[in-house]
């Protein structure tokens, strides 16, 4: 547990022997926006934290039909599309930062040291390009949310630590194995590990937050 009385955080740090750091991973989802645990939840991941996603897939539905009914009635479609794609954008904006704070508020309640952020590694793209290049929601959504997201860490004295994403969501959190997934739950099957039925989205704020922990340790 951190000894610190405000939320500064430095992928750098190297934790005194009986001082490790309080690691929180953020996994970024399409069903929950973002969802927050500590590197030591328990099986069932009680502590999490989630802010539900469906305001920005909602806004996402709005300019998908809003371009669509701006190109059936305008000769300037083009134009119209980067407007629509702007006033969109700066909604989203404002959700997630809103969004953005319950986290904040969320790492000052469990002492934060680090923030473990997966490394996605997108631009974003506007509809009409998403639709181009053969995308979706998160190619519109994914950046916004971790531009703010790493802006306001920062802002905050967090400086995150970024891990590999893979099998983030459908690896167990505990024994690392890959388990049995649903739309919104993965089940493991390893014998003996106490996970049993999860919200896919808490174990992989766990296991990215455990990755974080794998990589300090590496770099000590």
């Amino acid at each position: 547990m951190s000894s610190h009385t405000s939320p500064v955080a430095t992928a750098n740090a190297t934790p005194g022997p009986d001082d490790d750091p309080t690691i929180v991973g953020v996994d970024l989802g399409l069903r929950q926006l973002f969802t927050a645990a500590p590197a030591d939840a328990t099986p069932d991941v009680a502590s999490a934290v989630s802010v539900d996603g469906e305001p920005a897939r909602a806004l996402f539905a709005d300019l998908r039909e809003a371009t669509r009914r701006r190109q059936a009635t305008t000769d300037d479609a083009k134009s119209d599309a980067v407007r629509l794609d702007r006033h969109y954008r700066a909604l989203l904006v404002d959700h997630v930062d809103d969004a953005i704070a319950t986290l904040l508020g969320y790492l000052a309640a469990h002492d934060a040291d680090v923030v473990a952020l997966e490394a996605l590694g997108q631009e974003w793209v506007s509809l009409t390009d998403a639709r181009t290049q053969g995308k979706d929601l998160d190619a519109w959504l994914f950046p916004v949310v971790q531009d703010r997201l790493e802006t306001a860490l920062g802002d905050a004295g967090y400086h995150p630590v970024y891990v590999d994403p893979t099998h983030t969501t459908n690896a167990c959190h505990e024994c690392e194995l890959l388990a049995h997934v649903e739309d919104e739950t993965i089940t493991c099957t390893t014998p003996d590990c106490p996970v049993e039925t999860v919200d896919r989205d808490r174990s992989a704020a766990v296991s990215i937050a455990r990755r974080a922990v794998d990589k300090i340790k590496g770099e000590l």
